[in-house]
């Protein structure tokens, strides 16, 4: 199967050590660019990765260039400390000390209510 695999590649100009960036990826290695004085609020939640496996939260939180100002999390909250199912509730990220804005508590508040609160 692997030799299948490698020839379906290697005809399709690829090989099996092809390099993967994800758009965290992208913006750290253009010096977050696109996020260079605005505020940034971030919706993700722990399968928010760089390849290294890297959250992030961590990685626009400790960019000097990203003013991350909020976290907006889904169901299993942005660190992945909720069970599915389980009430979100909002609060502040224990490490960043950011403000996190639950999708998935008791009131199911729209993400757009967020966004045009003041504290965002």
């Amino acid at each position: 199967m692997k030799k299948l695999l490698t020839l379906i590649l290697s005809l399709a100009g690829l090989s099996l050590s092809a390099q993967v960036y994800t758009g965290i990826d992208m913006l750290e290695r253009y010096g977050f660019e696109e996020l260079r004085g605005k505020r940034v609020g971030l919706v993700t939640n722990p399968s928010g990765v760089d390849r290294n496996l890297r959250s992030t939260i961590d990685i626009l939180f400790e960019a000097p260039e990203v003013n991350l100002v909020a976290l907006y999390g889904p169901e299993h909250g942005v660190r992945g400390d909720a069970y599915a199912g389980d009430h979100v509730a909002s609060g502040k990220d224990p490490k960043t000390g950011l403000p996190v804005h639950s999708l998935y508590g008791a009131t199911r508040q729209q993400f757009h209510d967020y966004l045009e609160a003041e504290d965002v």
